[in-house]
């Protein structure tokens, strides 16, 4: 992420916003646990690997099911 990280960081705090950076392995905990971290943050913007993302989708592990997902306006 490196980089990315960098940029990110810097808009948001130039901008006022509120930033919440992750470092470990997303599904530790559950397998919904990104979209629980959405949900318990109230997450409108979040970057993660694309790859990420089709590893939950090939598993199910999609927002569809769950209402939460309805906060995010970017992904």
């Amino acid at each position: 992420v490196g980089w990315v990280s960098w940029n990110m960081t810097i808009n948001t705090l130039h901008l006022g916003l509120t930033a919440v950076n992750y470092d470990g392995y997303v599904f530790q905990e559950s397998p919904m646990r990104f979209w629980d971290l959405v949900d318990k943050f109230g997450l409108t913007i979040a970057y993660i690997w694309n790859s990420t993302l089709e590893f939950m989708e090939t598993h199910g592990w999609t927002p569809s099911k769950f209402p939460y997902h309805l906060l995010l306006k970017r992904l």
